[in-house]
């Protein structure tokens, strides 16, 4: 028999997006879990937000790059848009990591390739991959500085 991770349900989140601020288009919604697998929200707006909050219930921790800044204001306002409840969203932590790594090395780094290549990281394809390499390899300071986070 298998056991259950014990611990967070950690999801690296994408979104894309074409446009700019708070009236870009939301095509898509792009997870990847701590451990392997993820999950794509994307079609008719309101039914992939629905669906999106559902999964939400699931999730302990979010990890992005920059959402504080993008991710996380344009999807409450497509939430509240589409007259949804944008709770189960704000129930999970969320981790920017873009902030930690800036505030961690005094560094301004727009993209997580390039914060992957400043901690030696093999490069990864995708954005999700490299956030959670990046993500990996400040897991030990994570642990320390944010507790909160039951790493």
């Amino acid at each position: 028999m298998r056991s259950k991770k014990i611990g967070p349900h950690i999801y690296f989140l994408e979104l894309k997006t074409s446009g700019d601020g708070l009236e870009a288009a939301l095509r898509e919604i792009r997870l990847l879990g701590e451990t392997g697998g993820g999950r794509v929200f994307r079609g008719d707006e309101k039914t992939f937000l629905r669906s999106f909050l559902k999964f939400c219930m699931d999730v302990d921790i979010f990890v992005t790059w920059g959402g504080e800044s993008f991710a996380f204001p344009l999807l409450t306002a497509k939430i509240i848009r589409n007259r949804l409840d944008p709770a189960p969203l704000y129930e999970a932590y969320h981790l920017d990591l873009k902030t930690f790594f800036g505030k961690t090395f005094s560094l301004d780094v727009s993209d997580v390739s390039e914060a992957s290549a400043l901690l030696g990281l093999r490069k990864r394809r995708g954005t999700l991959e490299n956030m959670r390499a990046v993500f990996m390899a400040l897991r030990s300071i994570l642990r320390v500085t944010r507790p909160e986070l039951a790493l």
